[in-house]
């Protein structure tokens, strides 16, 4: 006899063997994951795919599910909603105040697959839910994932990609109307009092991908300019930062229409 659990597991596997298959599903583009994203801390209830309803998926008979279907790196994906509709997801699990694993899984028709498990550090202060501008705290949730940037050149991913020059800035100046956006000044003209001139973080910024937090802009309490990057110092000013050749892997493995981030400390990853 099926219980509902194993019902549920059920149907969230066929739903993920039909994500799989990309003959069954045209995925959504960017703004559809950044839309499945708002919609997810809008509701409690379960994420459905942001284009159509997860029951059209369904294949016509079930399958048993595999023991190990969900479990990446030790973590049991079927108990993080983030993971139910995307093809790819990066887990950071914060630990010892600024210290975090970052695990980052591809689903696959035979489940999800670990593609990289490594240390990192997360802000100086650690996670938090209430991570405003200058609190130096990686900002605790689930975030879509924008374009890539690096000081050093593309390393062959498919995520639109900006080689970073003396002229490129990140606004973190909540009074500029730039706020919280790349910005060339060759365009803009300086028109801030506060910035991060990009080409000078050298290391951690030899390659980043724009976390999306505060996007589109919600105010001075949200926070701005935070990235995955790779490791410069032992803590971030909010980012997340790994080993440059774990983000050059994640760089050249990641899907920029079917990718989101989930930060939080410890197990409460399993809150989202």
């Amino acid at each position: 006899m099926q219980t509902a659990t194993h019902i549920s597991r059920t149907r969230k596997l066929l739903v993920g063997l039909a994500i799989a298959t990309s003959c069954l599903l045209a995925l959504p583009g960017c703004a559809a994951v950044q839309e499945f994203v708002d919609s997810f801390h809008a509701t409690a209830s379960d994420p459905i795919l942001p284009d159509e309803s997860a029951d059209t998926l369904l294949p016509t008979s079930e399958t048993d599910i595999p023991d190990d279907y969900y479990l990446v790196a030790g973590f049991d994906l079927s108990r993080i909603r983030a993971a139910d509709d995307v093809r790819q997801i990066c887990i950071v699990s914060g630990h010892d105040e600024h210290d975090c694993r970052v695990v980052f899984a591809e689903r696959t028709a035979d489940g999800w697959q670990c593609i990289v498990d490594t240390e990192g550090h997360v802000g100086q202060n650690g996670i938090s839910k209430n991570a405003y501008e200058g609190s130096v705290c990686t900002p605790e949730g689930v975030f879509a994932l924008g374009f890539a940037f690096g000081i050093k050149d593309d390393p062959g991913t498919r995520m639109e990609y900006r080689v970073v020059n003396e002229y490129d800035y990140w606004v973190d100046d909540p009074d500029s109307e730039y706020y919280n956006q790349w910005c060339d000044s060759r365009e803009t003209g300086i028109a801030w009092e506060s910035a991060e001139h990009l080409i000078d973080f050298t290391t951690p910024y030899a390659y980043c991908i724009w976390i999306q937090h505060n996007w589109p802009v919600q105010g001075y309490a949200q926070n701005s300019a935070i990235f995955l990057h790779c490791i410069g110092w032992v803590f971030t000013g909010g980012c997340v930062s790994i080993p440059e050749e774990d983000m050059v892997t994640i760089l050249q493995a990641i899907d920029p229409e079917g990718a989101v981030i989930v930060i939080a400390n410890g197990d409460e990853v399993y809150n989202y």
